[in-house]
């Protein structure tokens, strides 16, 4: 979502709700993901100086409010949710019709998963 080089997602659009649909379209992604410090809890861009990376590279967000505990626990969920579900990042994805979201299963050896995402 983030990179140094680049952005901090929340930064751009100030949106906790945005922030926690783009940690399970990315928590949810196949194959391997990384996590750029500082999504997990929304954290905004530092000051640039003479550089306009610096501010991407701003300090971690320690103290937290209760917009930014909310968001981290969602991430934690999420997170937890795909290490204890192998399928999650390596399975085989077979998408399943809904009108209402946007479901698909993932399998992989003994792990089945299946994953329902009603995302505004």
């Amino acid at each position: 979502m983030s990179s140094h080089d680049t952005e901090l997602f929340f930064s751009r659009f100030k949106d906790y709700t945005m922030q926690k649909n783009a940690a399970n379209a990315l928590l949810l992604s196949p194959g391997a993901i990384q996590v750029y410090y500082g999504d997990e809890v929304g954290r905004n861009i530092g000051p640039y100086a003479d550089d306009f990376h610096q501010g991407t590279r701003s300090e971690m967000v320690w103290t937290l409010s209760d917009d930014k505990k909310a968001l981290l626990e969602h991430w934690r969920t999420v997170g937890q949710f795909r290490d204890r579900h192998p399928a999650i990042g390596a399975g085989k994805h077979t998408e399943i019709a809904n009108d209402n979201a946007y479901v698909f299963s993932r399998e992989l050896e003994s792990d089945k998963v299946i994953v329902a995402y009603f995302g505004k």
